[in-house]
């Protein structure tokens, strides 16, 4: 099926989705969704097939995908990232490393040299990282805060927890779920 709920309102191509994957697991039906959406791709999908000019970049289950990204590109197409630059301080035969960023984070899984992407923890004034809001948008469940602090741009939480624009505020990092990847290029460059 290539991109088969593309021009359908949001609702229906949600009670769209829920019927084919209904039918083809009581079918137990083999099938191929070509899409451009990452959500449905991980919602859809009991393996991903992520691709890039053509060619299998990185296949999995969502999940996989997700968590162990092969490089940036790929890590950016399944989730909104708050990208800080990085530097490994030291390499490990094991599969994790000393990496350091603005933000801290002493170790983290898949050692590379240049960019890392965290989860982030809003915080009251004078705890972890200072931070200032410069914009909050509201989106749906969750709301897209921009932050003025070093090394990060943009932290999605949940919209009951958006701190208004202009508040500052702290920010710290959630060590478990640190995604290290190498940079564009060989280069970190914050995604727009």
């Amino acid at each position: 099926m290539d991109e088969p709920f593309l021009s359908l309102d949001p609702r229906l191509r949600e009670k769209m989705r829920e019927e084919t994957l209904a039918i083809l697991h009581e079918t137990r039906a083999t099938s191929i969704v070509v899409t451009h959406d990452a959500e449905e791709a991980m919602r859809m999908g009991d393996r991903v097939a992520l691709m890039r000019a053509g060619a299998i970049v990185q296949t999995g289950a969502a999940r996989d995908l997700y968590r162990a990204s092969k490089d940036i590109l790929a890590a950016r197409t399944f989730s909104d990232l708050n990208e800080l630059p990085a530097r490994v301080e030291q390499r490990n035969a094991a599969p994790r490393s000393a990496v350091s960023s603005p933000m801290g984070f002493p170790t983290a899984p898949m050692p590379s040299s240049a960019c890392a992407s965290a989860a982030c923890w809003l915080l009251a004034a004078g705890q972890g990282v200072p931070a200032y809001v410069q914009d909050a948008r509201f989106l749906r469940d969750v709301a897209l805060v921009e932050l003025a602090v070093q090394g990060l741009s943009l932290a999605r939480v949940r919209e009951s927890d958006a701190p208004p624009q202009g508040a500052e505020i702290g920010v710290s990092i959630d060590t478990g779920a640190v995604l290290v990847s190498e940079a564009e290029n060989g280069a970190w460059a914050p995604s727009q």
